[in-house]
């Protein structure tokens, strides 16, 4: 046992006792978090789309290449910069968010700000050095310069913004996360972006709106934070020490270094091996294709603290049970967006301009990997999340090195096609081998046998909407895809329904609706 198992297992042993004379089963907390965060991420993703639309009709496809080359570059130095201290504080956090502890939870806050924003600060003045070479002899784009420039100025408040966010984690109080990362951010940016567009500043202006969105959003993250914490900064005891709290975060700053590059080797390599235009197809496609795991990202909001929790108390049973629901879930929620890009995947690249119809066949490549991705479920944080840190740094240097390998392979000799490839293999390779390792440590795996469910209902509805669509809209695809679309999901729900729901299925969608029905986010209690 570790130091730091020692100093938390008296708080662990409490959390235990209070949780066991908790009545309300796990599942319907996880399906209450799961249905804000669920709620935030899909309308945080469709605000997200359109933004993405409207920079892609305003500014153009090289544009827009130029846009998401200079955030990639500045979001691999973000990660540099946080150190993995977001998730030490998740960690930890969760151990200490009780009333008794708070200051204890305090001092780790204190702590991890303190270093992250100094190496956010010092991260950022390196990036705004080197914006010129980067973009002359990386990239050879020297329109690239002044991207980096402004959008390298949103780190340290980006920092701020993730761990004052990851605070309220701790707590298992999801909302405000949503409200904020989701919802406030995006909604924010893209009202000044389409503002300062309209004011002929173009590229430079939706540069701009990044800034003052970051700026605005690390200021509300901090008076939220201060809800539930007060004197955030102020009242302070020993918690977890710094040697501690480094020891968990900086092999997972590596890991989240090496998947913020992975995230984006595509994007970098379309930029350096072959031109802007690419990289501003790929996004765009990619985009898309991540539709496929919103609901991943959604569970893992609030699923991370129940793992630690759980896993504290050693109650591995109700753990596996968790882990095998929501990843039915994820797989469920995924098969739907992948047929979905199947049968229209040119009407919906077509939107953003017909330049953008060269992605259909990445696209749907994507979304293989996705759909894989999203059916291993929570296996990646449930690593991280037992304190397997140092496997966890194993499986995501295999990730970019796979990922680099197939794009110096694939990029040169198929271009646009090749990046899809090499992007689809590699979060592939990832995904299975994260799952085979939480089999090989804990004997779970994330599968049901109520996976086919979903799988019939999906082939169900796709041929039913593929006969629609050829006998009704030959020839009219933009229409089709918002006719065809519901009708789809329709039937996709309505299959899935008369196949059964599980126990668990039917306490989840029950809860989520009857806290949709309520509209306004409430935190878990």
């Amino acid at each position: 046992m570790t130091d730091a198992n020692r100093t938390a297992s008296p708080k662990a042993l409490a959390s235990s006792q209070r949780h066991g004379n908790d009545k309300r089963p796990k599942i319907m907390e996880i399906a209450i978090g799961g249905g804000i965060v669920l709620t935030g991420e899909t309308l945080g993703r469709a605000i997200v789309y359109f933004y993405t639309f409207f920079l892609a009709r305003t500014i153009g496809v090289e544009g827009l290449g130029l846009f998401t080359l200079g955030l990639a570059v500045v979001s691999i130095a973000f990660s540099l910069a946080t150190l993995g201290l977001t998730q030490a504080i998740v960690r930890f956090g969760a151990i200490y968010a009780t009333d008794g502890e708070k200051a204890r939870l305090n001092d780790i806050l204190v702590k991890s700000f303190s270093i992250s924003l100094a190496a956010g600060i010092s991260v950022t003045l390196g990036l705004l050095t080197l914006a010129p070479w980067l973009s002359n002899n990386i990239f050879n784009a020297p329109h690239l310069t002044p991207v980096l420039i402004l959008l390298g100025l949103t780190i340290p408040f980006t920092i701020a913004r993730s761990i004052f966010l990851a605070t309220t984690r701790a707590f298992k109080i999801v909302w405000m996360f949503t409200l904020v990362e989701r919802l406030f951010l995006t909604i924010c940016t893209l009202v000044l972006t389409i503002a300062l567009v309209a004011l002929s500043l173009g590229l430079r202006g939706v540069c701009i709106a990044q800034i003052i969105s970051s700026v605005l959003a690390a200021f509300l993250s901090y008076y939220l934070l201060s809800q539930i914490l007060p004197g955030v900064f102020k009242r302070r005891e020993p918690g977890v020490s710094t040697a501690t709290l480094l020891k968990f975060s900086l092999p997972l700053s590596v890991v989240s270094l090496i998947h913020f590059t992975y995230e984006r080797t595509e994007t970098i390599f379309l930029g350096f091996m072959s031109n802007v235009a690419n990289v501003g197809i790929y996004n765009i496609a990619l985009r898309t294709a991540n539709f496929e795991i919103m609901f991943v990202h959604s569970l893992s909001v609030i699923f991370s603290p129940f793992i630690s929790d759980l896993y504290e108390r050693k109650a591995m049973a109700e753990l596996e049970s968790l882990y095998k629901t929501t990843a039915q879930w994820s797989f469920t929620v995924g098969l739907a967006m992948f047929m979905i890009f199947v049968i229209f995947s040119e009407p919906i690249l077509g939107l953003f301009g017909s330049e953008f119809k060269k992605g259909t066949t990445v696209l749907v490549i994507l979304g293989v990997g996705q759909l894989v991705n999203a059916g291993v479920g929570q296996s990646g944080y449930l690593l991280v999340m037992t304190g397997h840190s140092g496997l966890a740094l194993m499986n995501t240097i295999v990730l970019l090195a796979s990922s680099v390998i197939l794009d110096v392979t694939l990029i040169p000799r198929y271009g646009l096609l090749g990046a899809a490839i090499a992007g689809s293999l590699a979060i592939m390779i990832f995904s299975v081998l994260r799952a085979a390792q939480v089999y090989h440590i804990f004997k779970m795996h994330p599968f049901k046998r109520a996976f086919w469910k979903p799988a019939v209902a999906g082939m169900v509805a796709m041929s039913a909407t593929y006969t629609l669509r050829l006998v009704f809209f030959a020839g009219r695809d933009t229409l089709a895809l918002f006719v065809l679309s519901p009708i789809f999901l329709s039937l996709f729900i309505l299959v899935i329904y008369k196949l059964g729901l599980e126990s668990d299925d039917r306490v989840v969608l029950l809860t989520i609706w009857n806290k949709m029905k309520g509209f306004l986010p409430l935190p878990v209690k």
